[in-house]
């Protein structure tokens, strides 16, 4: 009987058994070396998109700040032109101003030439004062009337008589002062003594002052030796700018100008003639001619 000889036929398949184990393993570490490159590379991009993101903020940021630099010079801008606007606003005005300064020394000129010629014309007089700052001719009333009549004393006439023709020759004979005079008022003053309450007081005296202007005003016209020394180029002129009016005791005059020290009774009854200069037709006609 023959022995039979077994042959060893697993060696065949332990080798194929193992080459596919390595090809697993080779794959795998394919696979892992694969997913490293991918993870490597992904985190690559990540940091690099990480990167432009924090670019792109970075010039979010600084197109915001440009935007906000460009909102203040916006405002800047806006203020500038209300700064031009009011520039050229406070510069109109400071012409205006200057052109007023010019007009102003004008004006003052006919004043200091009026106070000049009154001063030179009226002097030495006991009764009558010139109040340049009021622009006023007073005329003391003790000489002028008695006590709540309104009826001229012959005194009083006299003073009339050698002060009003020089008064008025101030102005009537200058044909510059003459030119821009307004008006010439003669005022009646009283005191704030008068009979019943406050009104009936300041009526009685309104009708006391009224009629004691209008009694210097009549006086000018119907005094022939007035009449006679102002000559009658001078009185027709006068009618045009010579008007009447009583103010009652509405201007009181008080002791050394305080009215804490009481109302001066004696200065307070008074007929003033006030000038007046046409302030407004000086400015018209130097802005006329600027």
């Amino acid at each position: 009987m023959r022995r039979k000889i077994k042959r060893y036929e697993d060696d065949g398949n332990n080798y194929m058994f193992s080459v596919g184990d390595l090809m697993a393993g080779v794959l795998f570490i394919f696979v892992l070396l694969f997913l490293k490159e991918y993870i490597t590379s992904d985190k690559e991009n990540y940091k690099k998109i990480l990167k432009e993101f924090e670019i792109i903020s970075l010039e979010n940021k600084k197109l915001k700040e440009m935007e906000e630099e460009f909102k203040k010079l916006k405002l800047l801008e806006e203020e500038y032109e209300k700064n031009k606007h009011l520039r050229e606003i406070v510069e109109k005005l400071r012409l205006e101003n200057e052109k007023y300064k010019k007009q102003d020394v004008v004006i003052e000129n006919i004043y200091n030439e009026i106070e000049k010629k009154l001063r030179e014309a009226i002097k030495d007089d006991e009764y009558v004062k010139i109040d340049f700052e009021r622009q006023e001719l007073i005329l003391d009333n003790r000489v002028l009337f008695d006590s709540n009549e309104y009826l001229l004393k012959e005194e009083g006439k006299n003073a009339l008589r050698r002060v009003l023709p020089k008064f008025f020759a101030t102005f009537i004979d200058d044909n510059t002062i003459i030119s821009y005079l307004e008006q010439l008022v003669i005022e009646g003053h009283t005191d704030d003594t008068g009979p019943g309450n406050a009104e009936e007081k300041y009526l009685y005296n309104l009708n006391l002052s009224q009629k004691r202007a209008f009694e210097v005003a009549n006086f000018i016209y119907s005094d022939r030796i007035l009449a006679a020394s102002l000559g009658e180029k001078r009185l027709k002129k006068l009618k045009i700018y010579l008007s009447s009016n009583g103010k009652s005791d509405s201007n009181l005059v008080y002791k050394e100008n305080n009215p804490k020290l009481g109302v001066d009774r004696n200065k307070s009854r008074r007929v003033t003639i006030k000038y007046k200069i046409d302030v407004q037709k000086i400015r018209k006609e130097l802005k006329e001619v600027e």
